[in-house]
């Protein structure tokens, strides 16, 4: 018997590559009062831990209030029952072939072996702890964790009931957003890790999520018109995000994320397109990034299932 999603724990991931508004959108949906955000929950166990080995160039491991996960005002109370539980937390660096992953995707198979994680029960802790902090009325989490791994993690257990928005910036947009860091052919890496990381998710979302599930946004029809999308997620996902005051709101509200950008704990000025890659990039790499995206990014956003 399947059961129903009234009875399950209700997540909303935002997927998409590092660098496409997956942190604003948090902090802008956090607002909703039925809604408690983590930010990215995937360094959970990193945190806990503090597992430098994979946080290179991580200089500490402290939350938005500078103080560690075991101390924190929110997270201390739900890592002591987690960790008296004894229950597996995700781990960054998981071990999973890449043909389960395959049967996974393309066949519905509700376990994958390495992603055996008890992401339920941390599921009711953190619910159960944002309740006592927010109000009776939270019922969903938002987890932005921008993981694939992380994503199929959450589907796999069958006691989750995952609905995923899919934020998808430009090629052009995300590769001037990093061109520069590693030298002269970084960009090139760039696009190609840009098409890699939206196919997969595009991918596992066709496959195994319905439509009502899921919503794919491009990130410059967001900023043009937030309003209009944040009333389609309200409707689609029952949230109570304010659409006319989002920004106030999103401001007022008392963040629990860690391991996020620095966007993370500033305010919200604007929501605004980003248009630095019209100037930051040349016009062979503006050619080049658009004929290897051009297909792809209207395959992200356009897909009818």
């Amino acid at each position: 018997m399947v059961e129903s999603d009234s009875k399950k724990n209700k997540i909303i991931y935002i997927a998409g590559c590092g660098r496409s508004g997956s942190t604003l959108l948090e902090r802008i949906i956090s607002s909703s009062p039925n809604a408690v955000s983590v930010g990215e929950l995937k360094f959970f166990y990193d945190f806990i831990k503090e597992r430098k080995e994979f946080n290179k160039g991580r200089s500490s491991f402290l939350d938005l209030e500078k103080k560690r996960l075991r101390d924190s005002y929110f997270w201390g109370p739900i890592v002591k029952r987690a960790e008296e539980e004894n229950l597996s937390f995700f781990r960054r660096g998981a071990k999973i072939s890449k043909l389960d992953a395959l049967i996974f995707v393309f066949t519905g198979r509700s376990r994958v072996k390495g992603l055996d994680f008890d992401e339920f029960r941390l599921a009711e802790i953190i619910l159960e702890r944002a309740r006592e902090v927010k109000g009776e009325q939270v019922s969903i989490i938002i987890d932005s964790s921008n993981d694939f791994k992380k994503m199929m993690s959450w589907l796999a257990n069958g006691q989750i009931d995952l609905n995923v928005i899919f934020m998808v910036k430009s090629a052009k947009r995300y590769v001037a957003s990093g061109a520069g860091e590693k030298g002269k052919l970084y960009w090139l890496e760039l696009v190609f890790l840009w098409i890699k990381v939206n196919l997969s998710i595009f991918m596992f979302l066709f496959f195994r999520l319905p439509k009502n599930k899921r919503i794919n946004i491009m990130y410059s029809d967001f900023c043009r018109d937030p309003k209009k999308y944040l009333d389609h997620i309200n409707q689609k996902f029952g949230l109570m995000v304010d659409s006319d005051n989002f920004i106030e709101k999103a401001n007022n509200e008392r963040q629990f994320s860690f391991a996020g950008n620095k966007m993370s704990g500033q305010p919200i000025k604007e929501v605004k397109i980003d248009d630095k890659w019209k100037t930051k990039l040349s016009f062979f790499q503006k050619t080049v990034i658009e004929i290897l995206s051009f297909i792809p990014s209207r395959i992200f956003i356009n897909s009818k299932r």
